[in-house]
């Protein structure tokens, strides 16, 4: 399994904010040796934070259709604020 790791600062270099995403999606390996799958996708600033995962009944198929939702108000969201 291919791991995807992405982490990036949300905020201009010079801003006093610390808005940040993380997206992660890969096998995370237990003080036993055990692995599990970790999916997340997690956006933080300055005064808290969000992390939204799959669960473990979801399917991956479950969490890209939530990220599809997401996806779709934040657009529209954007288009309302340039107007």
């Amino acid at each position: 399994m291919e791991t995807f790791s992405k982490r990036e600062w949300l905020n201009k270099e010079d801003s006093p904010s610390t808005g940040s995403i993380v997206a992660f999606d890969g096998l995370i390996k237990e003080e036993d040796g055990t692995e599990y799958r970790s999916t997340f996708l997690q956006v933080a600033d300055c005064f808290g934070k969000v992390k939204l995962h799959k669960s473990c009944y979801d399917t991956i198929e479950d969490f890209v259709d939530k990220m599809k939702r997401l996806r779709s108000v934040l657009n529209e969201f954007i288009e309302h604020l340039e107007k």
